[in-house]
């Protein structure tokens, strides 16, 4: 009896486990990641997404080699109507021929205090898109 209770108890985890596993891997993807294109005056590289309610926090990054991501610095954030636009300094002087790969991920702030603490997160993330430069 008590081989079969044990033998229960580890079927019971492996499925909460497996549950929780999925659930993880469900995150919701970063709304509307897209490539803006090169900036005319300035040559930065510009993405943009739709707003999330609350957003706080965001990083962009470049595939680098398979698996291998850097994370994007000197950036510049603003917000668009209900966008947001971040450019990065060029990747490549030329970038023609190329492909690039980028993710992002965001995190928002569903519920606040008065007082600024957040009580209910939500992530975003991580959400690729590739970008070809024509010859």
């Amino acid at each position: 009896m008590k081989n079969r209770r044990g033998t229960v108890i580890s079927r019971l985890l492996i499925v909460l486990f497996a549950l929780f596993a999925a659930l993880t891997a469900l995150a919701a993807a970063v709304p509307d990641f897209k490539w803006e294109g090169v900036d005319s005056d300035s040559g930065r590289w510009e993405f943009s997404w739709q707003t999330v309610t609350g957003e706080y926090w965001a990083t962009v990054q470049q595939e680098t080699s398979p698996d291998i991501w850097n994370t994007l610095s000197n950036l510049q954030w603003a917000r668009v109507g209900n966008r947001t636009h971040v450019t990065s300094p060029a990747l490549s002087s030329d970038p023609s021929g190329q492909t690039f790969t980028f993710r992002a991920k965001v995190k928002g702030c569903n519920q606040a205090e008065g007082d600024g603490v957040c009580l209910s997160r939500s992530t975003y993330g991580w959400t690729e898109l590739e970008v070809e430069f024509d010859d």
